[in-house]
């Protein structure tokens, strides 16, 4: 929905737009900015993540978000897999 609002003599067109909308929207950029660039994302660090989100603090964003970063689970088996593949 687009309104248009009057602050003194200046008219503004703003968007506006559900609260669950905006939060989803949130969500999708914060997992696009952790996801691992393999799978679709952008491998961005938490601490940027922070920075681009606007938390206040790396606690926020670890907390809020900290699910979607790799787990050491994927780091193991990737390495598991490259020593296979050395020692074939």
């Amino acid at each position: 929905m687009v309104a248009i609002i009057r602050i003194g003599q200046t008219a503004h067109i703003v968007l506006v737009i559900d609260a669950a909308v905006a939060a989803a929207h949130r969500h999708f950029y914060a997992s696009w900015l952790l996801a691992e660039p393999g799978r679709g994302g952008k491998g961005t660090s938490l601490t940027d993540a922070q920075y681009l989100l606007g938390h206040s603090s790396i606690m926020v964003t670890g907390d809020t978000y900290g699910h979607m970063l790799p787990t050491r689970g994927d780091e193991a088996a990737e390495y598991a897999q490259a020593e296979r593949a050395l020692l074939e």
